[in-house]
């Protein structure tokens, strides 16, 4: 008997064991997803890198690694040379540079004791030396490079309890430290309504805003799913019905939202006749949050809440919603947007007062947007007013450069080898170096010692410049007006659909009232949501034709599904005989570089089209069109352009996106899909103005600007003629 109870404990420890470690995830992440560039280059005698590693609260880690390859100049003495690495202030390795093997690998062991749930900083620095005596400090062959693209962080985690108190929703459930997507299941009737449509898209925009710049990934059924975070919407009967399933109560009443771990339920193989029939479980590391309604009204009162919750409040596990009053909103007032004819201190745009040090600091940058239909006027520049102070005894070549979207526009001389304050240098930079949407300023120092002569005593604790949060930037007052179709706007910050940041006068027509079609519906406004920067109140979503809508459209579906009459303005003409662009050599005119071909053809069953073009109800509006052969085309479509490399790839009016197997991603990275894009600008240019509105005399004469010289010669014309007439009848009077 002693010995069977030892083995059942013994099996009981094992089944544990095992159990614990299946809970357990690996994933390998490409760092290329965490940090933007493709290499960093370490220069000089000492330099360094800080890449900023994100661990959401939900993680406990067990064991993680960073991989990375590098190379070293081979002029570097070994003795003297090392790459450290630290994280969180804490050094974790040393690795000589052996100019006679400049290639090599590294595999840094993160303790989870020092890695925290937040962004935790991971610093590579290298202290490099080609001499042992006397050496310049920023000679050539001082170089080390760290390769980013084939860098991956390995990280194995456990998923803690979900804590049952809605201010987790903020910080906890959507958060944008997640890895590697933002997976969420929202759960609705098989056939919504319009109106369940735009509160469906309202709650996915809010969830998707949460998530911030990690990707959306969104699914939508009439099922709870087991693995991933669930959003069940809808009336206080329904929600009765679901919860009943799993032994669960709401007990809230009117617009109310709650939150639970995960239930799911199975058919209990032992059942007798004291049995339950079914055996109900939780899953405490995933969710099912419930936002219920017994109105459209109600539901759309409980969403917004759900979508405006960011702070740690409350701690309930349910609440009743009794009103909800947004802030008022302009026109162009999204995420990050810098107005006209304001004076913008660069400690609003979130830039703090930053001190650069040492021969090879690293720059620092802020990022704004400017409204994407600005037309650029000449002679207009942005005033950009910085305050600074700098070192004494620098040589007279160092500098304070500034660079705007990757490009050198300005600088500023540091030449007071006694060192100096300065507020208010001005700089004058032309607005048409500024591009609509996304800007990128940048501040890189150049910091030079007085005394650089070889074998003499170098004292670098002087180079130091500070630019101070108080230095401020300034648009002028610009008019709004835009030639589209240009997709590269959508992809920057969602235009013109976000001229409005809540998308009010735009509309999302889901050609196909399915799952499937519903779903990627949802993570193309999760995208739309993320790049405007605000929660999208005001687009409305509908499975019916907007016959005579004048407002922004948004067409989504299946080719088959898509009314014939969406296809007369658009750059690929597709119906019994389609009308096909192709590229006949290259100019500086693409659409003069264009042939079009009428052919009885068929396109591929993934491959995704995305066409920008006309409303064809409203002059200055416009129309955007993501489809498919078939509903799993548009689904893959939708997942495609969450990928930032397409993005930057969609150009123009017409876009064709391919699925191919790539060998090298799916070595590296366990994920072997790629796209292949081609952007086209193939069909008719229009013009659009401030809020979509454009006067017809204003539509065809920047539609056709051979219309708007033979109206200014006109006029001339007229006017020469009412001039000649009134100084003949002088001339006869005065005879």
């Amino acid at each position: 008997m002693k010995s069977n109870w030892i083995q059942k404990l013994s099996l009981c420890w094992i089944l544990g064991f095992i159990s614990l470690e299946a809970s357990a995830i690996t994933r390998s992440i490409p760092l290329k997803d965490i940090t933007e560039v493709e290499a960093i280059q370490l220069k000089c005698i000492a330099s360094e890198y800080e890449i900023m590693l994100p661990i959401p609260e939900r993680w406990e880690v067990k064991k993680a690694s960073i991989e990375f390859g590098y190379f070293n100049s081979a002029a570097l003495l070994k003795r003297t040379s090392q790459l450290v690495v630290a994280l969180n202030g804490v050094p974790l390795s040393q690795i000589k540079l052996d100019p006679l093997a400049p290639q090599g690998q590294a595999e840094i062991n993160l303790p989870p004791l020092l890695l925290e749930n937040d962004y935790n900083s991971f610093r590579i620095a290298v202290s490099q030396h080609y001499s042992t005596e006397c050496e310049l400090p920023c000679m050539p062959e001082l170089w080390t490079k760290v390769m980013m693209n084939e860098a991956r962080l390995n990280i194995e985690y456990e998923l803690k309890p979900v804590p049952l108190r809605l201010s987790a929703i903020s910080h906890f459930l959507f958060d944008p430290k997640n890895f590697p997507n933002g997976d969420v299941h929202l759960i609705g009737p098989s056939e919504p309504s319009d109106e369940f449509l735009t509160v469906l898209g309202m709650a996915s925009s809010g969830i998707a805003l949460r998530f911030d710049y990690r990707k959306a990934n969104f699914s939508y059924g009439q099922n709870i799913i087991q693995n991933k975070d669930n959003v069940f919407i809808g009336s206080h009967q329904e929600v009765d019905s679901l919860l009943a399933k799993y032994n669960l109560k709401l007990e809230q009443k009117g617009p109310s939202i709650k939150l639970f771990h995960l239930p799911d339920r199975y058919l209990n193989p032992k059942k007798g006749k004291d049995e339950p029939e079914w055996i109900v479980t939780k899953d405490k590391q995933y969710a099912l949050l419930i936002i219920a309604g017994d109105s459209t009204k109600d539901l759309k009162l409980a969403a917004e809440t759900v979508d405006i919750m960011s702070i740690p409040f409350p701690d309930s596990q349910g609440m009743d919603v009794r009103a909800f009053h947004m802030p008022e909103i302009t026109l162009y007032s999204g995420k990050q947007i810098l107005l006209t004819d304001r004076e913008y201190p660069l400690k609003k745009l979130q830039f703090t007062t930053r001190t650069f040090r040492g021969f090879n600091a690293s720059p620092t940058s802020i990022s704004f947007r400017v409204p994407s239909d600005f037309m650029v006027k000449p002679n207009e520049y942005v005033e950009l007013s910085l305050d600074i102070a700098y070192g004494a005894a620098l040589r007279y070549d160092s500098a304070l450069n500034i660079l705007l979207n990757g490009h050198h526009v300005g600088a500023i001389h540091l030449d007071d080898q006694n060192g100096t304050i300065i507020t208010g240098y001005k700089l004058r930079l032309p607005t048409h170096l500024f591009q609509g949407g996304l800007n990128k300023l940048a501040f890189d120092a150049t910091l030079t010692p007085f005394i650089t002569e070889n074998c003499s005593y170098v004292q670098s604790e002087n180079l130091f410049l500070t630019l101070f949060d108080s230095s401020t930037i300034l648009f002028p007052e610009m008019p709004h007006r835009v030639e589209m179709p240009n997709l590269s706007l959508f992809f920057v910050n969602g235009f013109p659909y976000t001229r409005w940041p809540d998308g009010f006068e735009s509309i999302v027509y889901v050609t196909k009232n399915s799952n499937s079609s519903i779903s990627s519906t949802l993570n193309l406004i999760g995208l739309l949501t993320q790049k405007n920067g605000y929660p999208l109140f005001g687009l409305e979503m509908t499975s019916n034709e907007p016959v005579n809508y004048q407002g922004e459209l948004i067409v989504i579906g299946p080719l088959d599904t898509i009314p014939k009459s969406y296809f007369q303005k658009s750059p690929l003409k597709i119906g019994a005989e389609n009308q096909v662009p192709y590229p006949v050599f290259e100019s500086w005119d693409q659409k003069q570089a264009l042939a079009f071909s009428k052919q009885v053809s068929e396109i591929g069953d993934k491959q995704g089209i995305i066409m920008q073009m006309a409303s064809p109800y409203k002059e200055g509006r416009t129309m955007t069109m993501y489809t498919s052969k078939l509903e799993e085309g548009v689904t893959a479509l939708t997942q495609a352009i969450l990928d930032p490399g397409v993005q930057t790839e969609a150009l123009g009016d017409l876009v064709l996106i391919d699925y191919i197997f790539n060998e090298y991603n799916q070595k590296y990275f366990d994920n072997g899909l790629d796209y292949q894009v081609v952007s086209l600008n193939a069909g008719e240019s229009y013009v659009t103005g401030k809020a979509g509105h454009i006067t017809k005399p204003d539509y065809y004469l920047t539609k056709d600007p051979r219309l708007y010289w033979a109206a200014l010669i006109g006029g001339l014309m007229l006017l020469s003629v009412f001039v000649y007439l009134i100084l003949h009848r002088r001339h006869k009077t005065r005879e």
